[in-house]
């Protein structure tokens, strides 16, 4: 036997050698070779920007050589620094790249921004320079498809004089926008601020995209720009439209403000095509555009054309539609460049009378009409408040009541504000700016965020869902009579909503806009592992779910209840005792491990855990049994929020606004600087400790700890 194994051990090492040695060289093709490498490396440049005083950073590539002349690619946001809060003047802008790959020590050279499309954030630079590197191959032959091998090249994180840095990755995901093309391609590799701008190549060294971002849920996930937006800005076109109109109600005239880019002067040509037009579905729409999202072939024969003006930084286009208000128009812009063919942008949909539409919105062809969105100008930063340890500025968002539920995003760079009379506000909080605001004329009960976008239920009764990206309206749930509570999460594709005085909890499948669960307070029994004592659940109050989607808790007869959540489905996990008096809030912490129940006039003593007046209790959220601690501010506490990485628990009493606790709940500092008697909420930056969004009664204001 022992012969026998000897045997075909020796005749299958060979064999394994091979299959080993044939399965290393196929990996070494997924990637560059050393070579090429290395000449990528020297056509990777580090920008640098300087705008009036507020300097931002990251990586650009050369694309195009012409004698001494180099032209550069990168991110729109990397040439756009601002200073928070302030008008920068765009005609002192200052640009500086620096070649030669790895060695940051060498010295820049000015570079000259000639086009900027913020749309789809990439803008090209160009610079002088002897021996200028070779640019980057723009056209890749391989197929654009998941686990497809790349390389990105950038300055990520980098300081003075750190080398440029290359990892490996590989395609996982398209995202789409709402008309079928390629918005994003989604990344597995090392991305990290810094690399905005870089070349991600395939194992040819062609371009297949641009990095714009990463992903901040993730240490490894990504995105980049598709190369077919690079290779569209490069040969000129039209772009960061802004729309209006007026008139009606039987003849509109449409105007179309839009930049006109052409870094290299090739733009010859731009027409602009509409046609108002009912049949217009989904399906003609979406069979005008290639595989990949790419390249749209005009709409349809019947479209009328408009020539466009070329002969400035800017171009007005004025047409007159003949339609009721109700009616879709659709418009198209097609460039032409010299000595190459024409392509077609992507369409664009309005509904006459100021209304847009989602064309895949609703497959049965219904046309909904919703308000555009808009976007103003200027900062909401108001008066600068002198506070020791933070920079803090009041932001001017109007006197109407704003709904105390502000939101971040997904990926925490924007924040999301309501108010009572409709007005949804994406505030870019580093910049003290309205990024889009949507108005849906309707009063405001509650709003907030979930997997599908933004969610607002109105007074009528009405569920909006929100594109949190856009800010258009993608559908509206007509009718959910006796609606007085709403809860979600960012990875939940459902709602949970409060029906009939708080008996009945409603599930409603976002993505299909209907409902597909209800659920009686009644049905529940109280659940094994609830501490003694505790309440029975009558009603659905409150419903709020955990930031992580794990949890929905509501409050009844002054308890906590807590449910696991799975999609729609609900497990009654856990049962409290009555603590609270005038329940007001259920407050969760935005890790999602803490939650408490506000109530201005302080929460009951809980067995075995003495508190004082006005003193609110904090639980761990998988343990209702036993408070994990309580915070005393000595009089009534309308607001508490537990961050652990700063070893603090802010909240609000009455004339204080803000105050902070330690975690023992002892009160260690009051913020008498801000205005009112009470904070309607308080929001934590998820990312970073030190920085606070605080809704009062009288202002709202934005704190950055120095």
């Amino acid at each position: 036997m022992a012969t026998f194994m000897r045997t075909s051990l020796s005749l299958l090492l060979p064999l394994l050698w091979t299959s080993l040695c044939f399965a290393q060289e196929e990996g070494k093709s997924k990637h560059l070779s050393s070579e090429l490498r290395n000449k990528l490396k020297a056509s990777t440049v580090y920008v640098h920007t300087n705008n009036d005083g507020a300097f931002g950073t990251g990586t650009g590539f050369v694309v195009k050589v012409d004698g001494d002349t180099v032209y550069m690619a990168t991110n729109h946001h990397v040439i756009n620094a601002e200073r928070d809060g302030e008008v920068v003047k765009k005609e002192r802008t200052r640009f500086r790249v620096t070649f030669d790959g790895d060695d940051r020590k060498t010295e820049s050279v000015k570079a000259e921004l000639l086009a900027a499309d913020e749309d789809h954030d990439i803008a090209i630079l160009k610079a002088t320079r002897k021996n200028p590197p070779a640019p980057f191959e723009l056209f890749s032959n391989q197929t654009m498809e998941e686990t497809l091998p790349l390389t990105i090249f950038g300055y990520p994180m980098a300081k003075k004089g750190d080398g440029i840095t290359v990892v490996n990755g590989t395609v996982s995901a398209f995202n789409h926008d709402t008309f079928g093309s390629m918005r994003r391609i989604k990344v597995f590799g090392k991305v990290d601020p810094g690399n905005s701008g870089g070349p991600m190549v395939d194992n040819e060294g062609a371009i297949i995209g641009v990095i714009v971002e990463k992903d901040r849920r993730a240490d490894n996930v990504g995105y980049a720009i598709p190369a077919f937006e690079l290779h569209e800005l490069m040969r000129g076109r039209l772009g960061n439209f802004r729309m209006s109109q007026e008139g009606g109600p039987d003849e509109f005239e449409l105007k179309v403000l839009a930049d006109v880019m052409n870094p290299l002067g090739t733009l010859s040509e731009a027409s602009l095509y509409y046609m108002v037009d009912d049949d217009l579905n989904p399906r003609k729409i979406k069979e005008s555009v290639s595989d990949n999202g790419a390249k749209w072939r005009l709409l349809s024969h019947k479209m009328t054309r408009v020539a466009v003006a070329l002969d400035g930084d800017t171009t007005e286009i004025k047409f007159q539609v003949k339609g009721e208000a109700g009616k879709k128009c659709v418009f198209q812009i097609v460039h032409k460049r010299e000595g190459e063919p024409s392509w077609t942008t992507q369409p664009f949909m309005t509904i006459l009378g100021g209304y847009f539409e989602n064309p895949f919105d609703s497959e049965s062809g219904k046309s909904d009409k919703f308000a555009l969105p808009s976007k103003p100008e200027g900062s909401i930063a108001g008066k600068r408040v002198p506070l020791r340890g933070y920079r803090m500025n009041e932001w001017e968002l109007g006197e109407t009541s704003i709904v105390p539920n502000m939101m971040w995003d997904k990926d925490s760079l924007y924040l999301y504000v309501v108010n009572e009379l409709g007005l949804v506000r994406k505030i870019d909080p580093f910049r003290n700016k309205v990024e889009l605001q949507l108005d849906l004329q309707a009063t405001v009960d509650w709003s907030v965020l979930s997997g599908e976008g933004l969610l607002v239920l109105t007074k009528d009764n009405r569920l909006w869902i929100v594109d949190d990206r856009t800010l258009m309206v993608r559908q509206v749930i007509e009718s959910i009579p006796g609606a007085r509570g709403i809860a979600s999460a960012r990875n939940s594709f459902y709602a949970f909503v409060a029906t009939g005085g708080g008996k009945t909890l409603e599930v409603y499948d976002l993505v299909d806009a209907e409902k597909s669960q209800t659920y009686q307070a009644t049905e529940f029994a109280l659940p094994e592992g609830s501490p003694s004592g505790a309440s029975p659940l009558k009603r659905f109050d409150l419903v709020t779910m955990s930031y992580d989607g794990r949890f929905l808790f509501c409050e009844s007869d002054g308890a906590l209840h807590r449910f696991r959540v799975g999609d729609d489905e609900l497990t009654y996990d856990q049962a409290g005792v009555s603590i609270s008096r005038s329940p007001e809030r259920i407050q969760i912490s935005e890790d999602s491990l803490y939650v408490s129940l506000v109530d201005k006039k302080g929460n009951r003593e809980h067995p075995g855990s003495p508190i004082k007046p006005f003193g609110i209790y904090v639980y761990n959220v998988d343990d209702l049994s036993t408070p994990e601690m309580a915070a005393d501010g000595g009089q009534p506490t309308g607001f508490l929020l537990r961050e652990d990485a700063s070893k603090s628990i802010f909240g609000t009493v009455k004339n204080a606004p803000l105050v902070q606790f330690d975690l023992e709940g002892t009160l260690v500092r009051e913020f008498p600087e801000l205005e009112g008697e009470l904070a309607s909420q308080i929001l934590i930056y998820p990312l970073k400790p030190g920085f606070l969004v605080v809704l009062t009664d009288m202002k709202t204001y934005v704190m950055k700890q120095l």
